[in-house]
């Protein structure tokens, strides 16, 4: 699947083939495949990219080749409210600096080769027409 059209700043059309088995409400993201690349050692080559999410939109509309996806506002009101509540009765949010502090397992690695994402959650790229588009989960 691919953004074939940008409709608005809310709402983009979406290619589908016969193997998409999509349906109103399910949420697509909107995915930056390039510009984090994953570049051969040996031979300087790009080999692909670390996949990154640009956005996510929800199906309102499904046609035979096409659907119709938007922008959904979340009404996070509750969670933050919750948080604040904790926070006042004197919880301190969980902190980590990283995955291994959480799980306790970690690589045995040169950590003079680490090279992170460019990322950590959603580009700031700009959604194009073209871009590929997924199912997410």
């Amino acid at each position: 699947m691919k953004v074939a059209r940008i409709i608005s700043d809310t709402e983009l059309a979406i290619t589908l083939d016969e193997s998409s088995n999509i349906e109103v409400g399910d949420k697509l993201q909107i995915m930056d495949l390039e510009s984090d690349p994953i570049i051969d050692p040996d031979t300087n080559e790009v080999i692909g990219g670390i996949p990154i999410p640009k956005d996510t939109v929800k199906v309102t509309k499904v046609f035979e080749k096409f659907c119709i996806a938007e922008k959904q506002n979340k009404a996070t009101v509750g969670s933050h409210s919750n948080a604040f509540n904790l926070m006042v009765k004197g919880y301190r949010p969980l902190m980590v600096s990283s995955i291994s502090e959480i799980n306790g397992k970690s690589l045995n690695i040169d950590r003079n080769q680490i090279k992170p994402k460019k990322y950590n959650s959603t580009s700031d790229l700009p959604i194009q027409i073209g871009d590929y588009v997924q199912l997410k989960n």
